[in-house]
């Protein structure tokens, strides 16, 4: 029987679609493209879709419907990252560290900007900045500065950088057949 192109493609996405649940093992370069490309356009249309039911019912509470599916698309980004992480030799704390503080950052921000807004509504007659203001900048600065990190330590890297031949400790190398593994 011959190996038709469907039989190539089943045998080599397979694997990526019954594990992307899971932190274990390693994974290529196009199927962490392919996660992205997917993602990108689920969360586009959810997102598009949310937007239009909100603005067709005059509810903008539908917003608030994004959130759990926010985290579960976080959860999956976490798991190819991680992936690709461990298919380049490489533990996935950095870029986990960096979205989790990035994350930190902007609740500290949105917080210290609530207390800005309470402060100048109760200090309308006063000109000038709030004592929040310095802080706010300087926060926002440090999204800024740990958000590119994040872009280029989720994205960049495990999109670009090559496997690590042969196995490591995460696993056989997804882009050699089983019997060519050293």
């Amino acid at each position: 029987m011959e190996n038709t192109d469907n039989d190539y493609v089943i045998d080599n996405y397979q694997p990526f679609f019954t594990n992307i649940w899971s932190f274990r093992g390693r994974i290529k370069r196009t199927h962490f493209w392919l996660y992205l490309l997917t993602y990108a356009g689920i969360t586009f249309s959810l997102l598009l879709l949310l937007i239009i039911l909100g603005a067709v019912f005059r509810a903008p509470a539908f917003s608030l419907l994004m959130i759990p599916v926010w985290g579960v698309m976080a959860y999956l980004q976490f798991c190819v990252v991680g992936k690709r992480y461990h298919d380049m030799g490489q533990s996935v704390a950095i870029p986990l560290t960096l979205v989790i503080l990035n994350v930190v950052i902007l609740i500290a921000t949105m917080a210290l900007a609530t207390m800005q807004a309470a402060w100048v509504s109760s200090h309308w007659y006063s000109y000038g900045s709030s004592p929040y203001t310095g802080p706010i900048q300087v926060l926002s600065i440090l999204a800024i500065v740990v958000a590119i990190a994040s872009l280029v330590c989720n994205l960049i890297i495990p999109g670009c950088v090559p496997s690590k031949p042969g196995i490591n400790k995460y696993g056989t190398n997804p882009c050699l057949p089983a019997d060519q593994q050293q």
